[in-house]
């Protein structure tokens, strides 16, 4: 049957150690997903319970209302029924964060990841888009590339293509990996051993170098081409 320390994927040999480390990086990025699942199954139950809450005590302020108008005028809601649905407001959310747990904080994956990057590199957070959900579509894509053991070329291809005009520094890139392996790491929680966190911290920047590279080579393909129409007395469009 071969090696059995190593496996042959395509055209290229995969180690024992690879597999193991591919293995670790699918399971914990399924992991991720379902917290990601939970959190905003969770978040969307406690803002209905909240909400039904809220209703229940309005329902019961119009108790004061009688068949042809308001019994008491000068008294239809006084500060003490206000006072006691703000405490029971106050219950109904101590109730579901004992039942939901820190699940209730955690942010989306693109809010938590740009909170970490600019961390990280806060001049860049002007040159951001404004739809941090159109970068954490490109991670996954990028995460799912490497679970599955696929090429990436392609994507970081199309990277190189859409950043070469902006001024990346190594630091921006490091950034970049830093934030995500913070990211990743928030949501795996307890699960995040050393061992798991160091081989994400690996792949991240593994990802990065790669779009570092692709994003200069596409810059520098890109500014030879306008100066040589510029020599020319064409026009190159960027």
């Amino acid at each position: 049957m071969g090696n059995e320390a190593s496996k042959v994927k395509g055209d290229k040999k995969v180690s024992m150690k690879d597999r193991c480390k591919q293995e670790l990086l699918r399971l914990s990025w399924r992991m991720i997903l379902a917290v990601e699942e939970e959190a905003e199954r969770q978040q969307d139950e406690s803002t209905r319970m909240m909400s039904m809450t809220v209703e229940s005590e309005i329902d019961k302020s119009k108790a004061w209302e009688g068949k042809y108008g308001v019994i008491e005028e000068d008294k239809p809601f006084d500060d003490e029924d206000e006072d006691e649905i703000v405490e029971k407001a106050d219950q109904q959310e101590s109730a579901i964060a004992a039942q939901f747990g820190d699940l209730l904080d955690l942010k989306p994956f693109h809010e938590d990841f740009g909170d970490n990057f600019f961390e990280y590199c806060p001049d860049l957070q002007g040159q951001f888009p404004t739809n941090y959900q159109l970068v954490t579509k490109m991670i996954k894509k990028f995460i799912g590339k490497v679970i599955e053991g696929k090429d990436l070329d392609r994507l970081a291809r199309h990277y190189g293509r859409t950043h070469w005009k902006y001024d990346l520094k190594d630091s921006h890139f490091a950034g970049f990996a830093e934030a995500l392996t913070d990211t990743i790491n928030l949501r795996l929680g307890r699960y995040g051993t050393i061992e798991i966190m160091k081989i994400w911290r690996e792949e991240a920047y593994a990802i990065v170098k790669l779009l570092q590279e692709q994003q200069k080579a596409y810059k520098k393909k890109r500014m030879g081409a306008m100066a040589a129409a510029g020599r020319s007395g064409g026009i190159m469009i960027g």
